[in-house]
């Protein structure tokens, strides 16, 4: 689901119903590749599944080294869009822990406010992981490499 859009029809349900089946689904809030150091407005979809269904949230923060990515432009029905696409390299996965959302009646407000909590838990992720994945390159364990 592209970010700003209504979800298709069905697709929560869908989520819904593999969730009842006790499977596995990934959703990615923000909708998109965002690049080290920007944040973005999530959508709240995966906070409201969470709700419905009692499932916890396993946030994951994924980093990949700005030099294997490439932004791409394009225009979409007439509005102009940008994209950052993993084109080689490594992508690093950070699995926080599983976070179980209240099972009291939620108001609106706080489905907004949840979101923002889950992206700040994801955005801590993607910012420990950069730092791992910088302490570990293979360029700082040659000596000889300058």
């Amino acid at each position: 689901v592209q970010p700003n859009s209504p979800p298709p029809n069905g697709l929560l349900t869908g989520a819904q119903a593999a969730l009842n089946e006790e499977k596995t689904i990934v959703i990615f809030p923000e909708g998109e590749l965002v690049p080290p150091g920007k944040r973005i407005r999530a959508k709240a979809g995966v906070v409201r599944l969470a709700l419905k269904t009692g499932v916890p949230i396993i946030p994951l923060g994924m980093y990949v080294d700005p030099q294997d990515t490439l932004e791409l432009g394009y225009m979409q029905n007439g509005r102009k869009h940008s994209g950052l696409w993993q084109t080689s390299g490594k992508c690093h996965l950070n699995f926080g822990a599983p976070w179980k959302l209240p099972s009291t009646q939620v108001k609106q407000t706080d489905i907004h406010a949840l979101t923002r909590d889950l992206m700040e838990k994801i955005y801590t992720l993607v910012s420990e992981t950069q730092k791992e994945t910088l302490c570990v390159l293979p360029t700082s364990l040659n000596p000889i490499h300058p």
